[in-house]
């Protein structure tokens, strides 16, 4: 019998449903002209973030970016991803996300190298390189499942999603489950993995595991839904 994993805090779902007269009644606050000038005109920020300053519906955290610029310059390659043979990498950039639930809130967005690869939006100011590891091409459709590391900041207790990019062009959850930092091995990124077309398994290792079934690892295969 399966059982689903759940996690003590699930991430909240981002939505994309803004518009544009709701972004430019924001967008001078977050991304005031003189500090918009600053980020332009400085020759070693990579032309991703770039674009993104300059579109208007996107809300860039200008201020926090020029404060924290050297972070924020950090590239990591983490392969091809869309399956178009070329190896493709991501930054953080300090992005004020909507979603219809929870309104604007203070985030960060995984940005990629490849422009036809969207943007992961996630509403938590933790966000590292570590949070993002590719998992596998679960459904064989040519792009790779990304697993995620999301954390609160706080709790011991974060958790793991599957992230998977639908025929629109947007990332979505597919699976998640806890992961308990008391029990760091092994590794998170290990956790998800794909065993055949269209399956994959995830494994969760918590206390509350002991307590319901008698041990503290669970692992759970599921079918990814087309």
């Amino acid at each position: 019998m399966l059982i689903n994993c759940q996690p003590r805090n699930h991430p909240k779902q981002v939505s994309n449903s803004i518009t544009a007269k709701d972004t430019l009644s924001v967008k001078t606050r977050w991304t005031p002209p003189d500090i918009k000038a600053k980020l332009l005109n400085d020759p070693t920020l990579q032309p991703r973030i770039k674009q993104y300053i300059v579109d208007s519906m996107v809300l860039v955290m200008a201020d926090y970016l020029l404060k924290n610029l050297a972070e924020f310059k950090k590239v990591k390659v983490i392969g091809d991803i869309n399956g178009d043979k070329r190896i493709d990498s991501v930054q953080l950039m300090p992005e004020l996300i909507y979603s219809t639930e929870y309104g604007y809130e203070e985030g960060i967005s995984v940005i990629f190298s490849d422009p036809k690869i969207p943007r992961i939006k996630v509403n938590s100011m933790c966000v590292s390189f570590d949070f993002l590891f590719p998992v596998g091409d679960i459904d064989e459709d040519g792009w790779m499942e990304l697993g995620q590391y999301y954390t609160s900041c706080a709790s011991r207790y974060k958790t793991l999603v599957l992230l998977r990019c639908n025929k629109k062009n947007t990332w979505k959850q597919v699976e998640y489950c806890a992961y308990d930092t008391y029990f760091p091995e092994p590794h998170f990124s290990t956790r998800i993995r794909k065993i055949k077309k269209n399956q994959y398994e995830m494994t969760e290792i918590t206390d509350d595991n002991l307590d319901d079934f008698g041990k503290l690892k669970k692992i759970v295969r599921y079918t990814i839904a087309d």
